[in-house]
């Protein structure tokens, strides 16, 4: 029962990245079907085990912080999408406990690692075929069914460090080329999208591969200079101008303070979020509680503005709580596994900055993972430390 449970969790992150793609009548995603099995597995091991794995800071931090998001819905000024927000919420909190209970092992969470990667290919590969389609999703951009051209670059771009890390890391068979194909078909696929935003995080993403090349072998060093050299002469021979002539407007955008119209956006947030900072709004009314000063209702752009306007700045403290529990374990974890992990959360800090990722499920994964992989080298550390202290006879 446990080997089930963990394929199915392994089945769940692969479905995470393509989740959209697929949406099944009366269920929702493909991944809420695979959380639904996931759950039901995990519920019957435990029965059978009769016992729990005591939980971490970031799992007791998360049920106060939902204590929180429930708590709001009693002065939310939309009951109807608080409580939608709310049921996300905990889906989103049972995901971060799964994790936790079964991917116990470094082994497991490479495995899991493995298997976002994997899952993030899919919508790459759907973005090649809508393009050699000329299917766009808008304006000159194209993205994978059923997903904004902004959330899915983001969403690739966090596979950029782990798909490298992995390559180095399996040796001698096509897994390893597969994973180090995966960055300049990463590349390509986040510029077809147009996505400034994905195309930021995709640069801090690639600053991982470019630290590690002074500790590669002479292969993987060739390996890389042969990478850059096929994805350059890809992108200059496939995609088209007009999605590197979006790309190049960053620069014009942040001098000119605009950044696609998101600046109104951010300042009728601070507006609405000075209205009452202690409390919020209520989770998953920030289109409603910005809607006086914008006059239509708009989404965040921005993972910590939403939850300040929604939760208040007990909301965003208990979030921020929780990000730096998951990260306390990076102090134990080697080297390379930290500047990883360092590498994935300073990608997903960039993208969520124009994102309203609080209540998404990459977002949670590499959470409950980063603590689900610190509790191991922790424990590590703990079994070297009493052996130490043990009098020798």
């Amino acid at each position: 029962m446990d080997k089930l449970a963990f394929r199915l969790l392994w089945l769940l992150v692969f479905s995470i990245p393509a989740e959209n793609m697929l949406v099944l009548p009366g269920i929702g995603t493909i991944s809420r079907f695979v959380g639904i099995l996931v759950a039901a597995a995990v519920m019957l091991l435990l029965c059978k085990k009769q016992r729990i794995r005591r939980i971490g800071p970031v799992q007791i931090l998360f049920v106060f912080f939902f204590i929180w998001i429930t708590a709001t819905f009693y002065w939310s000024r939309d009951l109807v999408s608080s409580r939608d927000a709310i049921k996300l919420f905990a889906q989103q909190g049972v995901f971060v406990w799964i994790v936790w209970e079964i991917a116990v092992s470094e082994e497991r969470q490479i495995q899991l690692l493995k298997a976002y990667v994997l899952g993030a290919l899919i919508p790459i590969i759907n973005i090649a075929m809508a393009f050699f389609q000329g299917a766009q999703s808008s304006y000159f951009r194209y993205s994978a069914a059923g997903f904004d051209p902004n959330d899915i670059g983001l969403t690739i771009a966090l596979g950029v460090p782990i798909a490298w890390y992995l390559g180095t890391l399996v040796k001698g068979n096509w897994m390893s080329w597969l994973f180090r194909l995966y960055v300049p078909l990463a590349t390509i696929a986040i510029i077809l999208t147009a996505s400034r935003s994905a195309f930021i995080a995709l640069m801090v993403a690639m600053l991982f591969v470019v630290a590690s090349f002074t500790r590669l072998s002479l292969f993987n060093k060739c390996a890389l200079f042969l990478l850059v050299l096929v994805s350059s002469l890809l992108t200059i021979k496939y995609i088209p101008s007009y999605s590197w002539a979006r790309l190049m407007t960053i620069g014009s955008q942040v001098s000119a303070g605009d950044l696609g119209s998101r600046m109104n956006i951010w300042r009728s947030g601070l507006k609405a979020f000075f209205h009452d900072p202690f409390f919020g709004s209520g989770i998953g009314t920030f289109s409603f509680s910005v809607e006086p000063f914008l006059g239509v209702p708009m989404s965040p752009h921005n993972l910590f503005l939403s939850i300040m306007v929604d939760l208040g700045i007990v909301g965003l403290l208990l979030f921020i709580a929780i990000v730096l529990a998951a990260l306390y374990g990076l102090k134990d974890m080697p080297v390379v596994k930290r500047r990883l992990w360092i590498f994935i959360f300073a990608t997903w800090l960039v993208g969520v900055m124009t994102l309203g990722w609080a209540h998404r499920k990459p977002t949670w994964f590499f959470i409950s993972l980063v603590a689900a992989q610190g509790a191991v080298y922790l424990k590590q550390d703990e079994e070297i430390q009493s052996v130490a202290d043990t009098p020798k006879a």
